[in-house]
């Protein structure tokens, strides 16, 4: 115990002074996401030419101003709020401005995640600046803003909502509720976040899990009459489309497996996958959090591959826990060399997950298994970050760097 506290009182005084640690992470982030993104994805941001989901978007917009119906647009999957006060947005700033805001807001949805990604790891500036440099390489992200679809802007202020779930309760269910009522994104997400922790810590729902879900519920209900016309015309897209040769949902793959099953029954299964694991290991909410993103990513019936940015949290704990167990010296280097390798190709799967869809042709089964595997390399990643071993070094089971 005292060797520990030394060490920690070690790490502690070679830390920089809190308020520029707290700068740290968000600026650096900020710099490779925003600023060089934007640079990155320059043609992209000014455009004049709309990209295929935001142009699916302002056309359901076009059918809400003529009074119509917005699902008579086949690729708008969204809820009526979006297509309602979407379109609200649109007219008001006109549709240049709007655009253009859209298309930054993507980066700045994706500044967010990576931020919240790296919250819980202490990585050394050139490490935070590399991975954050990846995930503007990412293929992920590149189709995100290829296709300007917006779950890379909503997932961003979903991972601050789960992250503020825990200190700020009432603030991050008002958030996620929010965001769920304009994107049925984080769902599954909502119910990972409540569920109650390991034994140790209870099996009751704490007081904030309690104040969260009541409130993300409450929210989501206050949206709800907007556009509430529409609304069964939205559920009869919880069907999903799994004959669409260019998603990789894991509704989608069972069917090219040949298992037809309802794309609701999917989502619940999957969800209480998550919310299993979650009460049987979970112990800081670091790790909650990147399960409840990472198996929303899974749940949802149409998955694009964009959405897999919802890892990102639990791509940096599982390899942040590989680290720390490579330099723990507890197993054989063999051992250790294999789970940080594992770990890493995981990672390097889900950012490639791009060339499943590009390989859509195949039919059947063969098809289905390669849809699953992301999802496979996302269980993995989560079962991986979350089982304790008594092995386990310190950092990897300890939040290392301040919001």
């Amino acid at each position: 115990m005292a060797v520990e506290s030394t060490q920690r009182s070690s790490l502690s005084s070679e830390r920089p002074p809190f308020r520029l640690a707290r700068l740290r992470l968000p600026l650096l982030t900020f710099l490779v996401v925003v600023v060089y993104g934007g640079f990155h994805f320059r043609d992209e941001l000014v455009s004049p030419a709309l990209q295929s989901d935001i142009a699916g978007y302002v056309r359901a917009f076009d059918r809400v101003e003529a009074g119509g119906d917005p699902y008579a647009e086949r690729g708008y999957l969204y809820t009526p709020v979006f297509a309602v006060g979407g379109n609200a947005l649109y007219r008001w700033i006109g549709a240049e401005r709007f655009v253009l805001a859209f298309r930054v807001g993507l980066l700045l949805g994706v500044w967010l995640l990576v931020w919240m990604s790296l919250r819980a790891v202490r990585w050394p500036a050139v490490a935070v600046l590399g991975a954050s440099a990846l995930v503007v390489w990412s293929g992920l992200l590149d189709n995100g803003i290829h296709c300007a679809n917006a779950t890379p802007l909503l997932a961003g202020p979903l991972a601050v909502a789960l992250v503020l779930a825990e200190r700020r309760p009432w603030l991050g269910g008002l958030l996620a509720g929010s965001i769920n009522a304009w994107k049925p994104l984080g769902v599954t997400a909502l119910a990972v976040t409540a569920t109650p922790g390991t034994p140790e810590r209870g099996w009751r729902p704490q007081r904030w899990q309690l104040a969260f879900g009541l409130t993300a519920l409450a929210s989501l209900a206050l949206w709800l009459p907007i556009g509430r016309e529409h609304l069964h015309r939205m559920l009869s897209r919880t069907r999903g489309l799994p004959d669409d040769l260019h998603h990789l949902s894991v509704h989608r793959a069972l069917y090219q497996l040949g298992i037809h099953v309802p794309a609701t029954v999917v989502f619940l299964l999957v969800t209480a996958l998550g919310c299993a694991i979650a009460r049987a290991w979970v112990i800081r909410h670091e790790q909650r959090v990147a399960l409840a993103l990472a198996f929303s990513a899974m749940a949802v019936p149409v998955v694009n591959p964009n959405t897999l940015l919802l890892t990102l949290p639990l791509q940096a704990l599982a390899l942040d826990r590989a680290v720390a167990r490579w330099r723990s010296g507890a197993a054989s280097p063999t051992l250790r060399a294999a789970q940080l390798a594992l770990v890493a190709a995981a990672a390097v799967g889900i950012h490639g997950a791009l060339g499943t869809v590009a390989i859509h042709g195949l039919r059947g089964a063969l098809g289905g298994l390669v849809t699953l595997i992301p999802h496979a390399e996302v269980l993995f990643l989560a079962l991986y970050a979350v089982v304790r071993r008594r092995s386990d070094a310190a950092p990897a089971d300890r939040p290392l760097v301040p919001v």
